[in-house]
């Protein structure tokens, strides 16, 4: 056959293709036109590896009659497909009679298996028409005329001076065209307007190659470009609708969608959308983790095999740890200038939603610049910011200078190496208290005072201690009673103890004072405010908020509650016989019960009794001066006495020796 005619029916092929009808390439058969061809088909349920199939030709799609029958049995793949010759079981092939009235032919196909109903019939397209031109004497000429009078021009290598004699002996003779060659494995492209050639692409073992004939993967781009133009893959959605997206998607072996990526036209997003149930997103190098999002939102920084338990967890080995570093510069990042004066180098800020929008910052800790910077002078301080309860403002709380300096509820500590302003809490004396003076007692003014600017469980060790005394800031109502000082000093009493808490204080033994001891005679030496008391102090077990601890405890108390991983002061919800209940959730079954909370817990201003000691010492200096003098007057009028008794005596002794003579 010639050239030109397998052109045709190459391209008549693709046709029937389409409708799941195609016809096999010519192969060389004694008729002018190969009598066979093939089709596929899908076994509905699949049953083993081969099938039993009935083929027919109808001349109507539905009823009508059966014009030529055969019966195959076809190999089947493990999705159902066959492919089977059609025509094949006679050496003859199909009846050349079947097509040469040009009516219409249907093909039934029909498993020869109990329960497979019949597929509906296809209609044969115009490719099987080719057969009726094998009846015809001039089965290799169209219209009377070898194929190579259709050719537009001369052929590769064609003899002109031929073609010559064929257009003078025939006027309606056109030279033939070039007909370009394929390579194997080379998927075709039209290098004409009818003729195919080889394109870029390659399929090769079941993989396409772009640009390369041995393609690494199932789909391989390969390209040589410096530039950075080009990329190796292109994806452009051409509509502006709000929803457009150009990208990718991908699917797991059940054939669910299970991520999508892509770029959307309308708001500029890139977006990587895992929609798998417990799916995550994972950027690697090598075989570690770097940066990987759960799908409860956390995300790991480092983790490698590890898995985040928190919003942002970081893992490092380096010698430094994690480190979270903010690098200011003023001017742009291609023209760098150095950072001035007050800028801000790094901000951790916190905010929330308010019911309407998410607040600004309510809570924040900055590092700022305290100069303008230098290769040499790098000034940096640290601030914290808080909101207070009913405001909206967050207000500087502390803040340590560039200087080393820890300035709180100040924005300038300039006084001492740690500056506070402002006290927290109130202590009070109550009605009623008075002060002892022996036989009498001295009402002692109930009132609120000053709170604590600085409050520590343990010891606090310094060279010395300054106290504000200037009296430019005191309403002076008069010199102390020394008298009543050493009467009350005298009332104080020292005693031994050590402290329930041992963890906290440890075992020593202490000699000191009792609060609520020196609150009966001297109640200015003590002050009250809320606090938590070791009454408790026992391990106990919780479940579900209950401690199973038989206690004292009443409903509405606070008790203080120590677990693993933390621990708090809070209501007592509900009591029983052998427990409480609180809104504690500890991490484990185990807590620890230090005691409640009360609101008149004593402290001891050790300055007043040190004053009062100082009033009580003069007293009795001033005593001990007046007893001194009194015991002066009295030597010397002893002395006296003692001068008159002796010459008296030395008068009496003169004479009695003068009557003896």
């Amino acid at each position: 056959m010639h050239s030109r005619v397998r052109s045709v029916m190459f391209a008549l092929s693709f046709a029937v293709s389409a409708s799941a009808l195609y016809a096999q390439s010519a192969q060389p058969a004694p008729a002018a036109v190969d009598r066979v061809f093939r089709i596929g088909g899908v076994v509905p349920t699949v049953a083993g590896p081969a099938e039993t199939i009935t083929l027919a030709i109808y001349d109507s799609e539905t009823g009508g009659t059966a014009l030529w029958t055969e019966v195959q049995t076809v190999a089947v793949d493990s999705q159902g497909r066959y492919s089977v010759l059609l025509g094949s079981t006679d050496p003859a092939g199909l009846p050349l009679d079947l097509f040469a009235t040009g009516e219409p032919r249907w093909l039934s196909t029909q498993v020869q298996r109990a329960g497979q109903a019949g597929q509906p019939r296809s209609l044969l397209t115009s490719v099987p028409y080719a057969l009726r031109a094998a009846k015809a004497s001039d089965a290799d000429t169209l219209g009377g005329r070898p194929a190579s009078s259709y050719l537009l021009a001369p052929s590769a290598g064609g003899d002109p001076a031929a073609d010559s004699a064929a257009a003078a002996s025939d006027p309606t003779f056109r030279s033939p065209s070039p007909l370009t060659s394929g390579s194997i494995g080379r998927i075709g492209k039209f290098v004409t307007g009818v003729d195919l050639g080889d394109s870029v692409m390659t399929e090769s073992g079941g993989r396409i190659g772009v640009g390369t004939t041995a393609p690494l993967d199932v789909v391989h781009s390969a390209f040589t470009d410096g530039s950075g133009v080009l990329t190796g893959y292109a994806v452009q959605n051409l509509s502006s609708a709000a929803g457009a997206y150009s990208g990718m998607l991908f699917y797991d072996h059940l054939g669910n969608l299970g991520q999508f990526q892509g770029f959307n036209n309308s708001t500029k997003e890139y977006r990587i959308n895992n929609i798998a149930t417990n799916g995550t997103i994972n950027f690697m190098t090598g075989s570690d983790s770097k940066f990987r999002i759960m799908n409860n939102g956390d995300i790991g920084l480092g983790s490698g095999t590890n898995t985040p338990d928190v919003k942002l967890h970081m893992f490092s080995n380096g010698v430094d740890g994690v480190t979270v570093r903010g690098s200011r510069l003023s001017g742009t990042i291609a023209a760098p200038t150095a950072v001035t004066f007050g800028s801000s180098l790094l901000r951790l800020e916190a905010s929330g939603y308010t019911g309407s929008a998410f607040s600004t910052s309510r809570g924040m800790i900055r590092m700022a610049s305290t100069e303008s910077w230098t290769t040499t002078a790098n000034g940096t301080a640290m601030e914290f910011y808080t909101t207070a309860n009913g405001s909206i403002a967050a207000t500087e709380r502390m803040v340590l200078t560039e200087g080393g300096v820890l300035g709180i509820g100040t924005s300038a500590p300039t006084r001492a190496k740690v500056e506070i302003n402002g006290a927290f809490g109130t202590w009070t004396g109550g009605p009623g208290q008075v002060l002892s003076t022996g036989a009498a007692l001295i009402p002692f003014a109930a009132g609120t005072y000053g709170g604590l600017s600085l409050y520590a469980s343990n010891q606090i060790a310094a060279a010395s201690f300054a106290a504000f005394s200037d009296a430019r800031i005191k309403r002076i109502e008069g010199r102390s009673n020394s008298a009543q000082d050493l009467s009350a000093l005298q009332g104080i009493e020292v005693t031994d103890y050590s402290y329930i808490d041992t963890l906290t204080h440890g075992t020593a033994k202490q000699k000191k004072v009792i609060a609520q001891q020196v609150e009966r005679v001297f109640p200015l030496a003590v002050n009250r405010r809320t606090d938590v008391v070791p009454d408790i102090y026992k391990k106990a077990q919780v479940k579900d908020g209950w401690v199973t601890l038989s206690t004292n405890l009443k409903q509405g108390e606070r008790v203080r509650l120590i677990g693993k991983a933390g621990e708090g002061v809070y209501e007592v919800k509900d009591v029983a016989a052998d427990g409480f209940r609180t809104s504690f959730a500890p991490d484990g079954d185990e807590v620890f019960v230090y005691g409640r909370e009360v609101e008149d817990f004593r402290s001891v201003d050790y300055e007043a009794i040190a004053m009062l000691n100082v009033s009580a010492t003069q007293e009795l200096s001033r005593r001990l001066e007046q007893q001194t003098t009194e015991t002066a007057a009295l030597k010397q009028e002893l002395a006296e006495m003692r001068a008159t008794l002796t010459a008296a005596l030395e008068a009496v002794a003169a004479a009695a020796k003068a009557q003896q003579r």
